[in-house]
């Protein structure tokens, strides 16, 4: 059963094979050098195999979107009034403006939905999105 963790929780697990590997190890020694609190795995009960353990994060390349201002010009009247209302992964108008103005970044479930959501609309997607840009996760 794997477990919710924020991204902020850091492995100090030495011995762990992967250690080299894992983001969150890699967290733990740079965070080490200057944070006084950290929010750490408990090794004792953490399984470890040969391949890791179940928190393993191995960091990757992924595009992520920011803003959308382009395709939300393009929304036709009758359907921009409100929007943000039923618009994906937006739960209030102030995160809505946040995420058109490209202050938070967007990752691909979010993309497929938000173009999804205007295609509905009329929109035409192939103008994109504001910014992509390639980020490790």
């Amino acid at each position: 059963m794997t477990r919710y963790l924020p991204p902020t929780v850091v492995c100090g697990n030495d011995e762990c094979p992967m250690a080299g590997q894992c983001m969150r190890h890699m967290d733990y020694v740079e965070a080490k050098k200057t944070v006084l609190v950290l929010q750490t795995l408990n090794t004792s009960c953490v399984e470890v195999t040969a391949d890791g353990c179940e928190y393993l994060h191995i960091p990757q390349k992924v595009m992520e979107a920011r803003g959308f201002r382009k395709m939300y010009d393009s929304v036709p009247r009758r359907y921009s009034k409100n929007l943000w209302q039923s618009f994906p992964h937006c739960g209030s108008r102030r995160q809505f403006y946040r995420m058109l103005a490209g202050e938070v970044p967007l990752f691909l479930e979010e993309q497929q939905d938000i173009l999804g959501f205007f295609a509905a609309r009329g929109v035409d997607t192939t103008i994109g999105f504001d910014a992509m840009q390639e980020v490790m996760v």
